[in-house]
């Protein structure tokens, strides 16, 4: 297949990886020209926990979509917040009337926005579990657990749909990444969402990794309050979520496997970026408000997380 990742930092670009790595003809599109250029010179170096470095070489690496050909499908990992920029340059470029859009981007609304664009049967979606960092440019180190890293659906479960979700998987998987085609990938990238809303911030706004706040004496009591109105929201919208196997889930899995990792939101506030606090915890004060469900601790941290980007261009 001929596979296009829109948004190709380090988790875009080891997803990309592990595409190549399967046999698709893989190319990146991302602004950040240095990496661009790195790749397209030496190949994409990439380390996978522990083990030794490799390089991956890509069909082409692009910082703009103009001259670029409709491909198969592309993977969207860009930032929500430039979802419609993207889109509106990849429409008639890379992006074409058969082509399936995957969205592995984080929080919620990603599929509903990606429908002004594509038929709503094109659409595929779901979580990646991987940390990772970019070491340098053309350089990504990637942390993968055990158990499934990335869970992949349809919107509509469509069977054209699903058995391209399925073809996917199985690339992923060969390509070196257990991949999982769910029927109800709702819930899974709810339960994703929740953990990003439970961490993520509290992480950002204190430059902290993740173990401060699933574990630190003061960051604890705020993520169970957060985890505890994430639930209510969900299961509102018939999503069934429950706070213990979330606690459990985060005591058990994310603590123990990325405890010392940094989240992404931490990265975009020490970048000055803007980040994706609407999609997660800012989504979750939207629905609270529209059900009737208190969230004052994410109305509060989507609050601060928002002063704090207000504050870039003054603040240290």
């Amino acid at each position: 297949m001929k596979i296009a990742i829109l948004g190709a930092g380090r988790m875009g670009s080891a997803i990309g990886a592990f595409l190549k790595h399967a046999g698709d003809q893989v190319i990146l599109v991302d602004p950040n020209q240095a990496h661009m250029e790195k790749i397209e010179a030496c190949g994409l170096d990439m380390q996978i926990n522990d083990q030794e470095p490799f390089n991956v070489r890509f069909d082409g690496t692009y910082t703009s979509y103009a001259g670029l050909q409709t491909q198969d499908a592309v993977v969207l990992l860009t930032s929500g917040n430039v979802t419609d920029a993207v889109m509106q340059e990849a429409m008639g470029t890379v992006v074409g009337p058969e082509t399936y859009v995957i969205t592995f981007q984080n929080g919620l609304g990603h599929t509903d926005k990606l429908q002004k664009y594509v038929d709503v049967d094109h659409i595929l979606y779901g979580m990646v579990k991987l940390g990772g960092w970019m070491l340098e440019p053309g350089s990504v180190k990637i942390l993968m657990h055990p158990g499934y890293n990335v869970v992949i659906g349809s919107v509509r479960h469509a069977p054209t749909a699903d058995n391209m979700a399925r073809v996917i998987a199985e690339h992923l998987e060969k390509g070196g990444v257990i991949t999982e085609f769910h029927t109800d990938i709702e819930t899974v990238v709810w339960e994703k969402v929740l953990n990003n809303c439970s961490f993520n911030p509290l992480c950002a706004l204190t430059r902290s990794r993740m173990r401060n706040a699933i574990a630190g004496e003061h960051g604890r009591p705020i993520l169970t309050q957060v985890v505890r109105e994430v639930v209510a929201v969900a299961n509102a919208k018939g999503v069934p979520l429950t706070y213990e196997r979330a606690m459990d889930s985060l005591d058990h899995r994310s603590l123990v496997n990325m405890g010392d990792h940094f989240p992404s939101m931490t990265y975009d506030v020490r970048e000055k970026r803007k980040t994706e606090v609407d999609f997660l915890n800012g989504t979750i004060s939207r629905y609270g408000k529209e059900l009737g469900i208190p969230t004052p601790m994410n109305d509060t941290l989507t609050l601060l997380i928002k002063a704090l980007e207000d504050g870039y261009e003054t603040g240290i």
